[in-house]
């Protein structure tokens, strides 16, 4: 239940975990045991939810929880909220979980005998954690600034003397600097929700939390049923993988190979692809992205390599069917379990829960090959939108520090034109490898082009050759005529 932390000869105080998914990630192991701890937000910020929640997580683990409000929500409100999660059970109520209000006493004797009625109530029933909801209707009833900070000191000695973790929820007003809620706290939580076009987005930040080292900044978080979940900002878990920043672990051209089942593609990258390196396959619509990444996890087929196919756009008997079209192994992959095959719809998402998905299925079934499809989808669900280079660098990171290799699609939107510019530069340019794929034009026709933009480690072919799609399988044939125009779309007459 508890865990203590030590780092470089230092230990740090006995943390209680909270049971909230995400949450302990970002506290460095949970709440401090015997701590005052303030959670902010403005009204139907979550800070109820949060409280009720690590209160079910502590009674569970054998606790008892004593809830105080200070505000004039009856305990029949707040039970009737709090029921609506799975995570709570009723029945706890009011052995384990006890409910007091405080506004009679307040509003009858002010702070110093809401004071007391706290002491008198914590002594009572010996409580694991200690709830005080509704700190900013306290500070309202203060005399003077002295005398609420007098309140806080006092809670805070109560917290450390009788060990009594404690959660006080409060409104954000004013500054925190000169606040004793915030200055004497030993942690603070603070919750927001902020309007991203047409959707509200959650997000959590520990801004405090006294003498252990923790993950700073915003990360957002969702509740549903199950409660509250916090999906900690990707860049955040790249901490100490420096090394790994743009490339392979070896990269010098010494890894194992892995290979597509496109016959003649692995020629063009000298064996395969870098085992455990990442791969941008960028290519215009109907140019054969998707057919290329069912190729490359059909090859791990019979290598007897897990794959998972993590896509947004169509479901696992589309993909099945497509794959079949061609002659690939994709559906006996995913009947023999080798492959897993994931669809969402791409709506209403958030990137560090997709990422946080994607990872726990790539440990759950040790995954070794990954094709994401498509990375627009993710892009969309970064918030805020200037995270999109660091958030895509990370995911690439954390796959590779799995020793997974990974293939990832990207959109050309441009069918054709004089010019050709590269989508995402910077996301390509942090990637080990890039394959582009595009229609070209000859003599009225359409006919489809691969080329190896780039590989870190190796030799490769520079050419610009056909790429067949048939019944009979994935081809890569000649190179094209006239190379100086193939980029564009436009080539000239053979």
């Amino acid at each position: 239940m508890e865990q203590d932390h030590r780092e470089g000869g230092v230990s740090y105080a006995t943390q209680i975990p909270t049971g909230v998914p995400g949450l302990d990630r970002l506290l460095n192991g949970g709440l401090r045991r015997g701590a005052l701890h303030v959670v902010l937000g403005g009204p139907g910020a979550g800070k109820s939810v949060l409280a009720h929640q690590v209160g079910a997580h502590l009674i569970r683990q054998g606790g008892r929880v004593l809830y105080l409000t200070a505000l004039v929500e009856t305990h029949q409100t707040l039970l009737s909220q709090a029921r609506t999660f799975r995570f709570f059970d009723p029945a706890v109520v009011p052995n384990a979980f006890y409910y007091a209000s405080l506004y009679p006493v307040l509003a009858r004797d002010g702070l110093t005998g809401a004071r007391e009625e706290i002491g008198r109530l914590v002594a009572h029933h010996d409580p694991t954690l200690v709830i005080l909801d509704g700190v900013h209707a306290l500070k309202i009833t203060a005399s003077s600034k002295l005398e609420y900070q007098r309140f806080m000191h006092e809670m805070e000695a109560q917290a450390t003397v009788s060990g009594v973790t404690t959660l006080m929820l409060t409104h954000p007003e004013g500054s925190m600097s000169s606040d004793p809620t915030f200055t004497i706290a030993d942690g603070i939580l603070h919750l927001r929700a902020d309007e991203v076009g047409m959707r509200t987005v959650r997000m959590m930040s520990v801004e405090k939390l006294r003498g252990v080292p923790h993950l700073g900044g915003w990360h957002t978080f969702a509740i549903r049923q199950e409660g509250m979940h916090i999906y900690p900002r990707l860049e955040a878990l790249t901490l100490g993988m420096e090394a790994m920043a743009g490339g392979t672990e070896t990269g010098d051209g010494s890894d194992p190979r892995v290979d597509f089942a496109i016959d003649g593609l692995g020629k063009m990258l000298g064996g395969g692809v870098p085992r455990g390196s990442a791969t941008v396959v960028i290519g215009t619509p109907g140019s054969g992205k998707t057919l290329a990444g069912l190729a490359f996890l059909s090859a791990g087929v019979d290598a007897g390599e897990p794959g998972l196919f993590f896509g947004f756009h169509e479901g696992p008997e589309s993909l099945c069917r497509k794959a079949d079209g061609v002659g690939l192994s994709f559906r006996r992959g995913v009947e023999s379990g080798v492959i897993r095959a994931y669809w969402r719809a791409p709506t209403e998402m958030l990137a560090d829960e997709v990422a946080e998905r994607l990872l726990a299925m790539v440990e759950e079934h040790g995954i070794r090959r990954v094709v994401i499809d498509a990375i627009e989808d993710i892009r969309h669900a970064v918030v805020p939108a200037s995270r999109e280079m660091p958030f895509l660098s990370a995911l690439a990171n954390l796959l590779r520090h799995r020793g997974v290799t990974t293939v990832m699609l990207l959109d050309l939107t441009r069918i054709a034109g004089i010019n050709f510019d590269l989508p995402l530069p910077e996301f390509a340019a942090v990637m080990d490898n890039v394959l582009h794929l595009r229609f070209v034009e000859q003599k009225s026709e359409l006919h489809r082009m691969v080329a190896v933009l780039k590989m870190r480690a190796g030799p490769h072919d520079h050419a610009m050759r056909e790429f067949r799609i048939s019944a009979r399988g994935l081809q890569v044939g000649k190179p094209f005529d006239h190379r100086e125009l193939v980029l564009t779309g436009l080539a000239l007459p053979r």
